[in-house]
């Protein structure tokens, strides 16, 4: 039983480690676009973080995203 509950704390650190980096991109977003994002419309996959947003906000985004993505550099390595 020991083997299989370390397994599953495998999986702990993930989703752990996924919410810490969502909160930093709605932080990182808020601090240069103004808007808030919700951070359960924030997908995260092979270092690239899909925003599903409303159009104005996500045009925000794109027209800082240098910006964003020099601050998040090492953690995301695109926004779309």
């Amino acid at each position: 039983m020991k083997r299989l509950s370390l397994f599953f704390n495998k999986f702990k650190e993930i989703v752990k480690n996924d919410e810490d980096l969502k909160n930093k991109i709605c932080l990182v977003v808020q601090n240069n676009i103004g808007l808030e994002i919700n951070k359960n419309n924030i997908f995260i996959k092979n270092k690239t973080a899909y925003i599903k947003e409303n159009p104005h906000l996500k045009s925000e985004v794109f027209m800082k995203k240098e910006k964003i993505l020099t601050e998040l550099q090492g953690i995301i390595s695109d926004i779309r």
